[in-house]
């Protein structure tokens, strides 16, 4: 895997070095497949009609099949110039088995998107693990879809208020279930061999708490992982109904110890 350093102040995009990345090491390689999910939302929070037809959906899985050809942008161009500068992401290139669940993965509320995340979801894919990320159409700064359609949404470092996030937080929900349901479809389309009856679900910041609230009333998500995020809705409950009755595991900062509101009062319902 190459990382490749541009000059974001040229008038183009312009390769000045290029260093390589560590290679996932699981004992597969890995490839990845992007595919819009059909689901219309009428009430969505961000879009500027109020109305999606479609989410973002990037898979990335394992497969004993080698590279044939040259590396390919893990990144578009658009993203890596819009937080380069914030999160230090530059441009670079990346070049089953259906016991394990597939995984479904959120990126924080207002991105970065998934792509971002190569590193990480390449790595768990060539450990045998089939891994779905989710962007949302104008709630990222930036989703190219398959057909090549440039979708620009909120700007990087916009203000959301806790009603938007909200909102996202409640979007984020209905998303994963439209993608469960339409999973074993698009599988059945692409002739592989994923896992289409267990899933587990992780994620950092708005994706975490999401990922770990997606596992009431769906026997389909066994388990979750929350990377830092903030809970909302029944899950936030200090009471007998926040119980998932499945395993999660939650991963934070030394922010969240639930104290007070500066440090994420929404985790004080759960025992250290």
């Amino acid at each position: 895997m190459l990382l490749y350093i541009v000059d974001r102040w040229a008038a183009q995009v312009q390769i000045i070095k290029a260093t390589a990345l560590p290679s996932p090491t699981g004992q597969y390689h890995f490839g990845t497949s992007k595919h819009a999910i059909e689901h219309l939302n009428p009430n969505d929070p961000v879009a500027p009609d109020i109305v999606t037809t479609s989410f973002f959906g990037t898979i990335y899985y394992p497969t004993f099949r080698e590279p044939t050809s040259l590396p390919a942008p893990y990144l578009n161009p658009e993203i890596a110039s819009l937080y380069e500068g914030r999160w230090n992401f530059t441009t670079g290139y990346a070049t089953g088995r259906p016991s394990y669940p597939s995984l479904i993965f959120g990126p924080g509320g207002g991105g970065p998107p998934v792509e971002t995340s190569t590193t990480l979801l390449s790595e768990l894919a060539s450990h045998g693990y089939t891994v779905v990320g989710f962007d949302h159409p104008y709630e990222q700064p930036h989703v190219r879809y398959p057909n090549g359609m440039d979708v620009y949404g909120l700007p990087s470092g916009f203000n959301y208020t806790m009603e938007i996030i909200e909102a996202i937080y409640e979007t984020r929900l209905e998303d994963a279930i439209a993608f469960l349901d339409s999973f074993p479809a698009l599988v059945e389309l692409l002739d592989a061999s994923f896992n289409t009856t267990h899933f587990a679900a992780f994620g950092h910041p708005l994706g975490g708490g999401a990922a770990v609230e997606s596992l009431y009333g769906d026997d389909r998500l066994l388990s979750a992982i929350n990377v830092e995020g903030s809970f909302f809705g029944r899950h936030a409950l200090n009471s007998s109904e926040a119980d998932l009755g499945k395993p999660s595991f939650l991963f934070d900062m030394e922010i969240h110890t639930g104290e007070d509101e500066n440090r994420d009062i929404t985790w004080g319902t759960f025992s250290r």
